[in-house]
């Protein structure tokens, strides 16, 4: 089972008292940001004492100053003497001393220096820790360190932050000596949603935009209940484009030809979502972007943009399927036959690649009566579709059968030449349809 962490960076200052809240939560008086977040994150109560850490971040001078349970006094900001404890004796106090440990840092004067200080805090880590920052006292560029090496450790160690918080003293409510608990957390989730906005948008794959869109839920429904409603729109448009990637990696033509998926409310869906996130609504506005070309009601060009939209993504196998049906699919938008007829499409694909031996015949063909075939072929013929479209079709044919047969078949000489001949037929396909008047 995970353990969870608060990862906190201890300074050098001296640290005045006062409460901290967030929402009704209040602190004690407390000298460190540290203690607060820690009643706050109720850790006393929900932790698990044998397993859980409580790490503090700090160097030399810091432990000196701030750290010792020794410590009983220092100089305030006017130089004079006063009583003060140090944070291990606060932690002591709190009945926490069995879950924490400290990692001792060097002050990060150089590039080695800061490697150093990533790699220390980096090691304190283990495989599947729950994170919970505290960046009030992360000087100079600690923060963004922080930032990096949460990200770097949810690939390396597949860590989950949970919560990240600044207590904002300066901002204290001086008639009260209240300061506010900022939540960072959504600046970590829209890292998380960009880089899964990316991987959908480059190769097509929605597994991260499933998984933080389900943990953002998670959150959401324990700590905004307010916000459940944006957040479940949130939810509904991800479960939208999961299923449009399952059609295309699972070559689902019927579908991806109608286009009934409900994407209509993505971009309204988007600017919801911006009560969550702000930036958010232009992540989901590039992912609605990306499947503009793709009309609902039928069409055969949208088999051709499947083509193009998975070709562009690497996922050759499916782009080259989707290219050839789409290909057939035209043929009957321009013959005016049913694109879902299973035995005129038999008919269509084996006349356009072999137009030459093709035979009209006087028999039934695979549930099509001769006079049927026969119709079918006139309807072809009467669209003077050209010698060079055959010849392309029948290129893409072979092209289309070399990868279903795992390559075995040797008509290629390379993968820069299959992947040649995939693009080629798309390029001339996607010619064909844009240019058709009709």
């Amino acid at each position: 089972m995970s353990r969870r962490v608060f990862l906190s960076v201890l300074g050098t200052s001296v640290y005045k008292t006062c409460s901290y809240f967030y929402g009704d939560f209040h602190s004690s008086k407390v000298s460190f940001i540290q203690q607060a977040t820690l009643e706050y994150l109720r850790v006393l109560d929900k932790w698990d004492k044998t397993k859980d850490k409580v790490i503090i971040i700090m160097t030399d001078k810091a432990r000196q100053k701030n750290w010792d349970k020794n410590i009983t006094s220092r100089p305030d900001f006017s130089k004079n003497e006063v009583p003060y404890r140090g944070l291990e004796a606060v932690l002591d106090e709190m009945g926490l001393s069995p879950m924490v440990e400290t990692v001792c840092i060097p002050s990060g004067e150089n590039s080695e220096e800061i490697w150093e200080i990533f790699n220390r805090i980096y090691d304190a880590l283990d495989n599947e820790d729950e994170l919970y920052i505290d960046i009030t006292h992360s000087f100079r560029y600690l923060p963004m360190l922080l930032m990096v090496l949460c990200n770097y450790s949810k690939f390396m160690k597949d860590v989950k932050v949970k919560s990240i918080t600044y207590g904002n003293y300066e901002a204290r409510d001086t008639s009260t000596d209240e300061a506010p608990i900022i939540d960072l957390l959504p600046i970590s989730l829209l890292q998380d949603w960009t880089s899964a906005g990316a991987d959908f948008i480059r190769n097509g794959r929605t597994k991260e935009l499933s998984e933080i869109s389900e943990e953002t839920l998670r959150s959401i429904r324990k700590n905004q209940v307010d916000k459940q409603s944006d957040a479940n729109k949130l939810g509904r448009s991800v479960k939208s484009l999961n299923d449009i990637v399952e059609d295309f990696q699972l070559t689902q033509g019927s579908k991806i030809q109608k286009w009934e998926y409900k994407l209509t409310d993505i971009a309204k869906d988007g600017e919801d979502c911006a009560r969550l996130i702000p930036p958010l609504m232009p992540i989901m506005q590039k992912i609605e972007s990306s499947l503009e070309a793709f009309k609902p009601g039928g069409r055969a060009s949208n088999m051709i943009s499947a083509s193009r939209w998975c070709f562009d993504k690497h996922l050759y196998h499916q782009a080259i399927t989707l290219l050839r049906e789409g290909v057939i699919s035209y043929v009957c938008e321009c013959c005016g036959i049913n694109l879902y007829d299973k035995d005129k499409r038999e008919v269509i694909s084996g006349y356009l690649a072999h137009v030459d031996d093709f035979m009209m015949g006087e028999s039934e063909t695979k549930g099509i009566s001769c006079e049927e075939k026969k119709a079918v072929l006139k309807s072809i013929l009467a669209k003077n579709l050209g010698r060079e479209f055959f010849d392309k079709y029948s290129r893409l044919t072979d092209t289309r059968n070399y990868i279903n047969h795992a390559g075995i078949r040797a008509n290629f000489s390379g993968n820069k030449a299959l992947h040649d001949a995939i693009e080629s037929s798309l390029l001339y396909f996607e010619n064909i349809v844009k240019n058709d008047p009709s």
